[in-house]
C-alpha cells in the first residue's frame, strides 16, 4: 500500500564569510568535500555573487550550488543552494540518499538562515480527487473552495489559480520571488525526466509544493530548522517533517467546504485525511 510522504525538496542556505567551504560541506553532508564542487562557466554564475562553484552529477546535472564573494550591500552572506534532485530518490541524484537529518543539523550548527524553502507533500494513496481538484480551481469557483494565504487580490485584481503546462496547477502571485503552491502529477511532468530508462517512476503520485520565498521563507525556516534539529543546544524539538510540514501547509492553503466566512470554513474530508496521513 503507497503512503502519503512529506519532505523538503528544494533548499536555499545563507552563511557566514566566516565558515568555509569545507566546513560547510563537512558539516552539512556525508561522502563528499569541497574539492567536489567545481567552478562554474559565466553563464552559470549566480547574480550578486563573483565566484561560483557547483556539485554536479557525471551527467551534468546541478545537486548543488554554492556562490561567494557577494557584491551585496545589504549583508555579506555566503549562499548555499540544495537543488531538488539532491533530495529525490531519482536515480540521477548521486546523493542518494541524502542524509537530511545531518542537513538540518548542521546549518543550525552553523547558524544558516533560510533564503527559500520548498516543502512538498506526496499523494501515493490515491485520495487527490483529481478532476475536482482542476473543478475547483477554475476562476470562477476558486473562492468557494480553497482558502490561501497566496490568493489574496492584489491591486484590486484577483490572483487566481494559474494552469501550468496544461497539467499543473500554481496557486499565488505569478514570479519567483513570490510565495505560491504548486500542484501536479508527477508521471505527467515532463521536465522530471521521468520517462528516461534508468529513471522510470516506481509508481505514479500527486504532488502538492509549498514554495516559501522572501521574509517567509527567513522566518518560517528559521522555525522549522529549529523544530526539525535533533541538537537540543540549537533549539531542537521533536518535531517530525510530516507534522512541521503540515502545520505550515495548514497555515498557507486548504481545500475547503463552501460557507458564509473563508476563516471559518471546515476543511474537505478528503484533503483532511490527506494532512493527517502526511503527519504520521
Amino acid at each position: 500500500m503507497q503512503r502519503v510522504t512529506t519532505g523538503i525538496d528544494h533548499l536555499h542556505l545563507t552563511f557566514s564569510e566566516a565558515h568555509s567551504l569545507e566546513t560547510i560541506i563537512q558539516t552539512l553532508f556525508t561522502g563528499i568535500t569541497a574539492n567536489d564542487f567545481r567552478p562554474a562557466r559565466k553563464k552559470k554564475k549566480q547574480k550578486w555573487y563573483r565566484s561560483t562553484r557547483l556539485l554536479t552529477t557525471t551527467n551534468g546535472d546541478v545537486l548543488a550550488a554554492f556562490h561567494s564573494e557577494s557584491t551585496s550591500t545589504f549583508g555579506r552572506r555566503n549562499l548555499l543552494q540544495v537543488h531538488g534532485l539532491a533530495f529525490s530518490d531519482s536515480a540521477l541524484n548521486a546523493l542518494r540518499p541524502l542524509d537530511l537529518q545531518k542537513l538540518i543539523d548542521g546549518a543550525a550548527e552553523l547558524d544558516a538562515h533560510v533564503s527559500e524553502i520548498d516543502l512538498v507533500i506526496d499523494d501515493a494513496a490515491g485520495i487527490t480527487p483529481i478532476a475536482q481538484v482542476y473543478e475547483q480551481s477554475l476562476p470562477h469557483r476558486y473562492k468557494d473552495f480553497i482558502r490561501s494565504t497566496f490568493l489574496k487580490d492584489y491591486r484590486g485584481k484577483p490572483t487566481e489559480p494559474e494552469l501550468y503546462g496544461g497539467t499543473s496547477i500554481y496557486y499565488g502571485r505569478r514570479g519567483r520571488c513570490y510565495c505560491k503552491v504548486l500542484f501536479y502529477q508527477k508521471s505527467l511532468c515532463p521536465n522530471q525526466r521521468v520517462y528516461e530508462p534508468d529513471n522510470q517512476l516506481k509508481y505514479p503520485y500527486i504532488r502538492y509544493e509549498l514554495k516559501l520565498r522572501g521574509a517567509a521563507a527567513q522566518r518560517q525556516g528559521a522555525s522549522l530548522l529549529s523544530k526539525l534539529s535533533s541538537i537540543a543546544a540549537f533549539g531542537g524539538t521533536i518535531t517530525t517533517m510530516g507534522e512541521a510540514v503540515v502545520d505550515l501547509f495548514g497555515k498557507h492553503f486548504a481545500f475547503v467546504v463552501p460557507g458564509r466566512r473563508s476563516s471559518r470554513r471546515k476543511l474537505q474530508p478528503w484533503w483532511n485525511e490527506l494532512l493527517r496521513r502526511a503527519s504520521l
